[in-house]
């Protein structure tokens, strides 16, 4: 009867359960509402979504409009014990590039370099007067972003000796006037930036963000090398999958 189902604090129809449900349903809405309202492009969206995609119960220190929160997961995913892309990310990622690729009209180097020029008018310049490194740059970022494509269950293995020799004296990434760590930090941005450009229709969040993954192993990569070319390794650039904490 109704007069026992009051009694009885484990039937369904007992105030509290109802009050539960009600309950529920408010903070289900509320946290609809919370997920149509946040940036695309807010760091905390990117980093709850980052660790969601890795399977990691990672919780970001600040809540900052900047891509660069990811310190614990980036230090997880890659330092300790590798980059680990399942079977669902390693899908998504080479689908949305392999069907960008086919629909631009230009290279992941050419895209990226030019998302930098419009963010930088410094970095324009530079690239503009020192035309043979930036074509070498260009061409070599959009060759590191295919083979990272296609070798996307063993990256360590295949694309990591070959990073860090990129940076070492005389190599495609040298570090020089102009071509710093700063304008790492800008490409970092620029090969994250890509990803939102791949004509997904669906789990469009998921692949940007396994996306940055494979950018995060290769920007702690070039910025390792960096580091072993000096003697005393200073703060890493401050890209926008994660900042070094030295």
């Amino acid at each position: 009867s109704e007069t026992t189902c009051l009694l009885d604090p484990t039937s369904s129809s007992h105030p509290i359960h109802r009050l539960w449900r009600k309950q529920g349903r408010k903070t289900h809405k509320l946290l609809l509402k919370i997920k149509k309202s946040m940036d695309a492009r807010s760091a905390l969206a990117d980093t709850m979504l980052m660790a969601v995609s890795t399977a990691m119960q990672v919780v970001p220190r600040r809540a900052s409009r900047r891509l660069s929160d990811f310190s614990d997961i980036a230090h997880l995913t890659v330092e300790f014990n590798g980059i680990r892309l399942n079977q669902q990310q390693r899908k998504l990622i080479k689908s949305g590039y392999d069907r960008w690729r086919k629909k631009s009209c230009v290279s992941a180097g050419e895209w990226v370099h030019s998302f930098v020029s419009s963010k930088d008018y410094r970095l324009k310049e530079v690239m503009e007067r020192e035309e043979e490194t930036t074509r070498l740059h260009r061409e070599t970022i959009t060759h590191l972003l295919e083979m990272a494509v296609e070798s996307l269950d063993c990256l360590d293995d295949n694309l990591g000796p070959l990073l860090i020799s990129y940076t070492s004296p005389q190599g495609v990434f040298e570090e020089k006037a102009g071509f710093d760590r700063e304008y790492w930090s800008r490409i970092s941005e620029g090969m994250c930036q890509l990803a939102r450009n791949f004509p997904s229709k669906t789990n469009k969040y998921e692949t940007i963000c396994a996306w940055r993954i494979v950018v995060l192993f290769i920007c702690n990569k070039i910025e390792m090398g960096f580091n072993l070319n000096e003697k005393e390794p200073r703060e890493g650039f401050d890209n926008p999958c994660y900042r070094t904490n030295q």
